[in-house]
């Protein structure tokens, strides 16, 4: 028998400055404690992955992109749906919404 449950791919959840937004408002990738984060996870970031963005008790889903104007990663966010960490893992994962 085969089950029709598909497994949600696992989001990494990774630190970023909420306070370091680009013109765009989307958020900078470049800090020293996101780079930490990747590298711990081993995430090597690319055009469109969604990650979840975390700072002190915050957090969101952001889907990554190349800022052409500084060179850098960065994640687009909807700053309205900003919200306090739910505290259900601290293990750098989370499930993706369906």
């Amino acid at each position: 028998m085969t089950s029709n449950n598909k497994q949600s791919p696992a989001v990494p959840r990774v630190f970023a400055d909420f306070n370091n937004a680009d013109r765009h408002g989307r958020l900078r990738l470049n800090c020293e404690r996101t780079a930490t984060d990747l590298q711990k996870q081993q995430i090597h970031l690319r055009e469109n992955m969604e990650l979840i963005l975390y700072m002190e008790d915050l957090e969101c889903l952001g889907v990554v992109v190349k800022s052409a104007e500084e060179d850098i990663w960065v994640a687009k966010i909807e700053w309205k749906d900003i919200g306090k960490w739910d505290g259900f893992t601290n293990q750098g994962n989370r499930e993706a919404k369906p």
